[in-house]
This record gives structure tokens, sequence and C-alpha cells, in this order.
């Protein structure tokens, strides 16, 4: 719970409140130490530095529908294998199905 206290207040979009900042870190401390603390505050400062190259570079991310077939192209990428040995086995079925019917 303290980590995620101070997650929020360094992660705050209005002016950073350097006070609840103090606080939250101290209850971080309480929780696991000095080291933990180092912890919390390196990832703090990472996450502010990558947002602020992301910001500042003035990428927009894609639309809705494009990440929606990025998701769908890389699902089947994943899974290629899987589909595939559904895939045969629904043909393989939809054929065998097809030849014991003719031959009765």
């Amino acid at each position: 719970m303290a980590l995620l206290e101070f997650g929020s207040a360094v992660a705050n979009n209005m002016a950073l409140d350097v006070t609840k900042v103090q606080t939250a870190l101290e209850k971080v401390k309480k929780v696991g130490g000095m080291e933990l603390a180092i912890e919390a505050v390196a990832v703090a400062g990472a996450f502010e530095i990558i947002t602020k190259v992301v910001d500042a570079s003035g990428r927009k991310a894609p639309p809705h529908h494009v990440q929606r077939v990025k998701q769908g192209v890389l699902f089947v990428m994943k899974n290629r294998v899987a589909i595939g040995i559904v895939g045969a086995s629904v043909a393989g079925a939809f054929a065998l199905s097809k030849f014991t019917k003719a031959s009765f």
C-alpha cells in the first residue's frame, strides 16, 4: 500500500506535492527499509523521464482500430501452431464426414 501511495504521489499530473511525496516515501521506508525506498525512487524517476521523452517526441497513439488489427495479427502469429492444428482437425473431420456419408 505504501508503494502505491508513493507512486500515486509522484505520478500526479499536477504540480508535484513535495510533502505528500515525502510522507509516502517515509511509509515506504517503514515497510521495506532504505533499499525499497531507493528502488521506488528509481522506478518513479525512470517513469518520469520516459514520460517526458515520449511527450517531447510528439508521437501520437495510433487509432483504436489500428491497435485492434495489430493485436489480432499478433494473436494469430503467437498461436499459429494451435490455430493450424485446430484448423487441420476441423478440415479433416469435415472431409471424413463427407467421405463416410458418400460411402453409405
